[in-house]
């Protein structure tokens, strides 16, 4: 498994120029290695960052696509110690490039082809760690990106049937608390396809975001509401029962799961 990754991230450093594999200190690369047990991914994630500081640009690159690719492996406290080390990479070297993390993540962590659904689930929960990743080192404050990558995860938000969606919503919430209330309108009008179908289908995730939306920012939503939801306010006495239809699918839902 190692040495597989190894020469995976070794090709996708080959567009940045020539990387040498062996130039990087042995101690370097096993670091990759401890972000992986629980009780060592801090103290890692700071070793690693202070050693990237001292060698070449290419180090760096290697790194940050490494950890990318490592978002999606399921050993042991990898994922999570792979995300703690990318934000902290991301945040102490400017240089790098955001919509390059954010288009590699894309092309490493999301199901493409005939895949198992383990596979799906582990590549689904590499992206929104590594999304997670570039919102917390705050690379998700330029307007574009962070539109991109939001219209790009309401989907999976909403469509996709997938057990990790507890963390999708929260890193997708997460991400909408950072947005000042005069801006969210803008972002509303960028998820209007999806909330215009409004009751028709409506999952407890669409339901979650629309009620997120009209308390931080009623006036922005009023008109939405009105015209898709039935009335100008989400929680109306008269949407009652089909609010109760949606947590009764649900209910439904995690039942046959655990069955």
């Amino acid at each position: 498994w190692y040495q597989r990754r190894v020469r995976e991230a070794v090709v996708s450093t080959q567009s940045t120029g020539k990387f040498n594999l062996r130039s990087m200190a042995e101690t370097v690369l096993q670091l990759f290695y401890s972000l992986a047990e629980d009780e060592k991914a801090i103290d890692s994630t700071t070793s690693l960052v202070e050693k990237l500081k001292s060698t070449a640009s290419d180090s760096v690159v290697y790194s940050w696509k490494r950890l990318v690719k490592g978002m999606s492996s399921n050993r042991k406290n990898a994922r999570q110690g792979f995300a703690i080390a990318l934000t902290e990479v991301l945040t102490h070297f400017p240089e790098i490039d955001s919509q390059e993390v954010y288009d590699f993540c894309k092309t490493t962590n999301l199901p493409t082809g005939h895949v198992s659904q383990k596979e799906i689930r582990d590549l689904y929960s590499g992206f929104i760690f590594c999304v997670s990743a570039l919102h917390r080192s705050g690379r998700l404050a330029a307007v574009e990106l962070r539109d991109q990558v939001l219209t790009e995860l309401l989907p999976i938000l909403l469509k996709k049937k997938l057990t990790i969606k507890d963390a999708v919503f929260k890193v997708f919430i997460d991400i909408l608390d950072q947005i000042e209330t005069k801006d969210l309108k803008k972002v509303v009008e960028l998820f209007g396809d999806d909330l215009k179908e409004g009751w028709t289908g409506c999952t407890l995730e669409r339901l979650a975001l629309m009620a997120y939306l009209e308390k931080r920012d009623g006036a922005a939503v009023s008109k939405l509401l009105k015209n898709h939801w039935s009335y100008s306010h989400l929680i109306h006495p008269q949407n009652y029962e089909k609010i109760a239809v949606v947590l009764k699918t649900v209910a439904c839902e995690e039942f046959m799961n655990l069955s």
